[in-house]
């Protein structure tokens, strides 16, 4: 695994963010293409040093229901 410094992971996430698709368009709101070669070159770094893609999860924990 790749190691990043805090500072790396933070920046790295940041780009996630500022270069994720727009919705319905498949395609970055920054650069205006589809495969965002930054945020392509950002989840990879992030995904081969095993750290996540954000800070903290933002999904909330789904809990089993009684009935359906």
């Amino acid at each position: 695994m790749d190691e990043l410094t805090d500072d790396l992971v933070a920046y790295y996430r940041w780009v996630l963010v500022t270069h994720c698709s727009t919705y319905g368009a498949g395609v970055c709101r920054v650069c205006g293409v589809a495969r965002c070669p930054d945020w392509a070159d950002a989840y990879d770094r992030l995904a081969s040093a095993g750290r996540a893609m954000v800070a903290a999860p933002v999904w909330e924990r789904l809990e089993p229901r009684d009935t359906w």
